[in-house]
């Protein structure tokens, strides 16, 4: 995936999803299904100032697949691609568009923020902030509409951050959200395969008896380290659980390891329900 944020060209694009300039429907879709390339969402929002910083489509192990799979484009403002060169910014605004031509997904257009101290893509989880357009009887004016429609909440979206920012959590507190978000990822979200991948556990133990939830609070970098807020605590989880870390077992049976969210449709799920167990936290705090 991209990460350095810089505008891409379309070509640039191309190289590193393909499937987002697919001409044509994967041969499983029916004469119903209505396929636009989402490179025709890209020049619309291009119009509308709305530049592309990010491409990443999906791995397929089905050869037909290819070239039709699950994509994620992310866009920022021209204002915000200025103001982030001059180095004034630390959480972006922008937008997360998904979409395939396999059906497997419809176009999603969602809220996304983009927390420069770790190059750490979030994705907002509120309905409010997220719309999808189906591949029936739409066209890329909806999904433009859409796009627009999402972009004009940047702004709550922003005092959002800042109102995380302001609620400082006590070590329970920060123990419950870690809690509540390893349930997301092994319980409610489904366990995302975590077994397999993780031959340096002991062999057959349950899940949530390798993996803590305090693990999940251990920062990856200084500047997070002493912070207690809900946004900061929110992200330390969300990235751990998202990239991915491994902690010490013990001195002679080595390391634990939790592989990284790789799949498009479980990080976006993922993240969308880390951040409305954040909001609820920010809503409890608030009684």
């Amino acid at each position: 995936m991209n990460g350095s944020r810089n505008v891409m060209t379309l070509d640039a694009v191309r190289e590193v999803a393909p499937s987002v300039f697919a001409a044509d429907k994967h041969e499983s879709r029916s004469d119903k299904y209505e396929r636009f390339p989402t490179v025709d969402i890209i020049n619309l929002l291009g119009k509308e100032r709305w530049l592309p910083v990010s491409a990443h489509e999906q791995n397929v192990r089905d050869d037909s697949r290819q070239g039709f799979q699950q994509h994620v484009i992310k866009f920022w403002h021209e204002k915000t691609v200025a103001t982030y060169a001059g180095g004034s910014l630390k959480d972006i605004f922008e937008l997360v568009l998904s979409n395939s031509n396999d059906g497997t997904s419809s176009y999603n257009m969602t809220a996304g923020i983009y927390r420069l101290v770790c190059s750490n893509g979030l994705v907002v989880g509120s309905t409010r902030y997220s719309v999808k357009v189906k591949h029936i009887g739409n066209s890329p004016r909806d999904v433009l509409n859409a796009s627009m429609q999402i972009a004009q909440e940047s702004g709550n979206v922003i005092k959002q951050v800042d109102r995380f920012k302001g609620i400082n959590l006590e070590p329970a507190e920060r123990q419950i959200l870690a809690e509540g978000a390893m349930d997301i990822r092994f319980n409610n979200g489904g366990d995302l395969d975590a077994d397999k991948d993780n031959a340096e556990a002991e062999a057959g133990a349950p899940v949530k008896t390798r993996f803590k939830a305090a693990d999940l609070l251990i920062p990856r970098r200084k500047v997070d380290a002493d912070a207690k807020d809900l946004w900061t605590t929110y992200n330390v989880i969300q990235e751990n659980l998202i990239k991915g870390s491994r902690w010490q077992l013990s001195t002679n049976k080595g390391y634990k390891k939790m592989r990284a969210v790789n799949g498009i449709g479980q990080d976006l799920k993922l993240n969308k329900a880390l951040w409305s167990l954040t909001e609820k936290m920010a809503e409890l705090k608030k009684q």
